[in-house]
């Protein structure tokens, strides 16, 4: 078999039967493990593949994803919370503005989760739509339009 560059894709309903059979291969019965690996051959070949390719699925699920060329650094965060706290005075509710607090903490120790990174996101678009909007920003000079 030569190689290739993405592996073939085995179909939920072939992955079950497959697994069924890798599963019989375990058997102390000699003829249940050789009536095993001639059912594994079949399946496979209905969907034309063999066990060359099973194994090629197998080595790239258990590969490690390869790492970016270049380490891009996530944002943050601990900045992050302190602009919300520093800019979302009187703009943040008392409940939003307790989890910036405790996450300013937090974040001395660790990353924050993937829920917690979201909300302080969502509440630093707040923090920022809300300056913005008070500048001016986006909402447009809607004078200038009425002195036309």
């Amino acid at each position: 078999m030569t190689p290739r560059s993405r592996p073939p894709a085995l179909r939920p309903s072939t992955a079950d039967r497959v697994g069924k059979l890798v599963r019989l291969l375990a058997s102390d019965q000699p003829g249940e493990v050789f009536g095993a690996a001639q059912a594994l051959r079949r399946v496979l070949a209905a969907d034309a593949m063999d066990l060359n390719d099973l194994a090629q699925v197998i080595e790239t699920a258990a590969a490690p994803p390869p790492r970016p060329d270049v380490d891009v650094p996530g944002p943050d965060w601990a900045a992050v919370a302190y602009y919300c706290l520093d800019d979302g005075r009187g703009i943040l509710r008392e409940r939003e503005r307790e989890f910036v607090e405790n996450m300013t903490t937090l974040l001395r120790w660790r990353e924050p989760t993937t829920r917690q990174a979201r909300w302080l996101e969502a509440l630093a678009d707040k923090v920022r739509k809300h300056g913005a909007d008070q500048s001016g920003f986006n909402r447009g000079d809607t004078n200038s339009r009425r002195s036309r």
